[in-house]
């Protein structure tokens, strides 16, 4: 589960021109595992005091803009984890969450699958696919409110053809006929 935060810091990291021997010389393994054996206060003072020295206030920078877009993609971390298998046990203990949390995310969220079709376009006649993908959906929004979205930023081709938007539970495509919603739209130039 490691791996994806550190593609993500990587990403970081790369849009600030730093480079990856500052991740490594900040020491940003040995840190989060450090802190995650500070088990009492003091300890994690003193862990803190020791990398207040060592960090300079740009690789700092980096690591809070980094833990800010973490704590932003929760959400997605534990569907997509719960999803490759992992318990809300092993989730919760590798992000030092409750259990209860980790549930509580996964219940007011959902991993949803998505496919936009092109009617009679460039790519051959009858339903053609255009761009898929998946995405978590918040309790707070439908079906509907997501392919809106996908259909506003999808470009040029939804505006020129007939197009549809399939949602599958899960991240994985499905059968057509399997969608939970299917949004279809005339061409609007």
């Amino acid at each position: 589960m490691l791996q994806p935060v550190l593609t993500l810091l990587d990403n970081a990291l790369a849009k600030h021109g730093e480079t990856d021997s500052t991740l490594d010389n900040s020491g940003l393994l040995a840190l989060a595992q450090g802190y995650a054996r500070a088990v009492t206060p003091e300890q994690r003072d003193q862990l803190a005091a020791g990398i207040a020295t060592r960090l300079s206030v740009d690789e700092a920078g980096v690591i809070l803009r980094a833990a800010a877009a973490v704590r932003t993609a929760v959400p997605g971390i534990v569907l997509h984890a719960k999803a490759n298998g992992d318990t809300t046990a092993e989730i919760a203990r590798e992000l030092d969450m409750t259990d209860s949390y980790v549930r509580r995310i996964a219940r007011e969220h959902r991993l949803v699958s998505w496919r936009l079709d092109l009617y009679d376009s460039e790519a051959g006649p009858g339903w053609q696919p255009y761009e898929a993908g998946d995405d978590i959906i918040p309790a707070t929004r439908t079906e509907p409110d997501l392919a809106e979205h996908i259909l506003a930023v999808a470009g040029q081709g939804p505006r020129e053809h007939r197009a549809r938007v399939l949602i599958w539970n899960g991240t994985d495509e499905q059968p057509d006929t399997a969608a939970i919603y299917t949004h279809k739209q005339s061409p609007t130039t």
